[in-house]
């Protein structure tokens, strides 16, 4: 069910437009004060960089940042100065998401962005309800352990396909349709754990990183209704009998 008997586009498609709209409820979008968990990641210059959201209470995903580079001619003109990620404005959407939102967890990417992440995570870290790490609160290496980043993909595939996750569709914010698109480009990857996933190719212009930014924001969702929930925060109360 997981992926053996999906009808898709392509031979090796994880989710089909089809899984997409089953997660439509519209009109739904995150509110000020929501209760979130948050996923990125983040590339330099030919690869995007996501920041998304997920709901506590009911799943809502939403994009809140994507950078890629343009799709238009003037980039493929020689003299055309190379693209890259606008890091502040990446930077002010992760501070703009913490003053927005009650933020539970937050598993980041340390790819590219490992000065950043340690500065969320020293100025962050101390209200995130779950780590992602010993180290660091909120640094996830998706390089360092296929094993963990292949369970967290079969998590979200499974959390995908049972409904559990929702979303507002382009009406709640137009980068839910980038969203959508990464998750359209993503190929299944089979390895010694599982199915993980990957673009079509490495140098295929079909990008996946919002997708991969949702893998990591459902984790943190996943590791925040298991564990994050026990370990309430202290409110600096002293109570004497």
């Amino acid at each position: 069910r997981m992926w053996l008997n999906q009808i898709v586009a392509d031979e090796d498609a994880l989710l089909t437009e089809a899984d997409w709209a089953e997660l439509l409820r519209p009109g739904e979008r995150l509110e000020p004060g929501d209760q979130i968990v948050l996923g990125f990641d983040g590339g330099k210059t030919n690869d995007s960089t996501a920041l998304v959201a997920i709901r506590v209470s009911d799943g809502l995903i939403q994009t809140l940042l994507v950078e890629e580079k343009p799709n238009d001619t003037m980039q493929r003109d020689k003299e055309a100065p190379r693209w890259e990620v606008n890091r502040d404005k990446v930077d002010s959407a992760v501070h703009a998401a913490m003053a927005r939102y009650d933020v539970v967890a937050f598993y980041a990417d340390v790819a590219y962005w490992e000065s950043y992440i340690a500065q969320w995570g020293a100025q962050y870290g101390h209200k995130m309800r779950v780590k992602s790490s010993e180290s660091n609160a909120i640094g996830w290496d998706m390089r360092g352990s296929l094993r963990r980043t292949t369970l967290a993909h079969e998590l979200l595939l499974r959390t995908i396909l049972d409904r559990k996750l929702c979303h507002g569709g382009e009406a709640a914010t137009p980068l839910n349709l980038t969203l959508r698109r990464h998750m359209l480009n993503a190929r299944r990857r089979e390895n010694d754990y599982g199915v993980s996933f990957s673009k079509e190719s490495r140098d295929s212009p079909k990008k996946v990183d919002a997708y991969a930014a949702l893998m990591l924001a459902n984790t943190a969702l996943n590791d925040y209704r298991q564990r994050g929930k026990k370990d309430k925060p202290r409110t600096g109360r002293t109570w004497f009998m």
